[in-house]
């Protein structure tokens, strides 16, 4: 990876002229990317063509980029819900309690509070630990009292192996 100081030379398509394509018009592309601006607009407002930004995306720090700003992104929203947790909590006790029966807000408040329950890097209901079996594991021949009955750890096994342990296989009864 190239460092910082270092800048990239490119062939500009529409001028056919070497372009150096420093940090700082990377970023600025980069910002425009991220906020949502079509790739002729980005082109036409910065002065990179359209086929230059495509190879950018393409480029080992472009994605290092995207993740940090997504990081950051969620962070800002987190912290804004850290903020109004207090609002959080009070419409969402306000549904709990019955205070307004023809609250239209009820769901979004609820919601509201599964959320932030759910959100950021300690998060009181960690999702992302669950593993959930479909329904679909019914057609192939599972009994699902057993597969209830499966520890954290035979079920993440499931997941990584795809292996099936026999004891929640559905025993045919009589044979052929």
């Amino acid at each position: 990876m190239k460092s910082l100081k270092e800048e990239v030379v490119k062939l500009d398509s529409r001028s056919r002229k070497p372009r150096v394509w420093g940090e700082e018009k990377r970023r600025e592309v980069f910002i425009m990317v991220m906020s949502g601006k079509p790739g002729h607009q980005v082109s036409k407002e910065s002065g990179v063509s359209v086929e230059q930004i495509v190879k950018w995306k393409r480029e080992v720090w472009w994605r290092d980029w995207v993740d940090r700003y997504c990081e950051d992104r969620q962070a800002d929203i987190f912290g804004r819900m850290n903020y109004e947790s207090e609002k959080i909590y009070k419409g969402y006790m306000g549904v709990m309690e019955g205070v307004d029966p023809n609250d239209k807000t009820a769901n979004a408040k609820v919601q509201g509070m599964r959320l932030y329950l759910e959100a950021g890097k300690s998060p009181v209901v960690n999702k992302r630990a669950q593993m959930t079996v479909n329904n679909n594991t019914l057609n192939i021949g599972l009994d699902m009292k057993k597969i209830g009955e499966l520890t954290a750890d035979e079920l993440l096994e499931i997941n990584l192996t795809g292996r099936i342990p026999e004891k929640v296989r559905v025993q045919e009864v009589g044979g052929e």
